[in-house]
């Protein structure tokens, strides 16, 4: 992350996996119908997008995070 402050390395992170969903809006439409309908799914998706990418330690990814998105998945 650029920003070192958590608040605004929270909001870089949260512009940055919006624009790489629409990006790929083209190849996987389920994906993007998730992110844009599903709250939970977008939240989920967010947490684990910001918390691998917000590490100051360098540590790897907790187990905890390891989440299927099967389950917030509106089917």
């Amino acid at each position: 992350m650029r920003n070192s402050d958590r608040q605004e390395a929270r909001t870089e992170s949260d512009r940055v996996l919006q624009t790489v969903i629409f990006s790929i809006m083209g190849d996987n439409m389920e994906l993007y119908k998730q992110f844009n309908d599903n709250l939970t799914f977008k939240k989920w998706l967010s947490d684990i997008v910001f918390n691998a990418t917000y590490n100051k330690e360098g540590a790897p990814l907790e187990e905890k995070y390891r989440m299927e998105p099967q389950s917030y998945l509106n089917v």
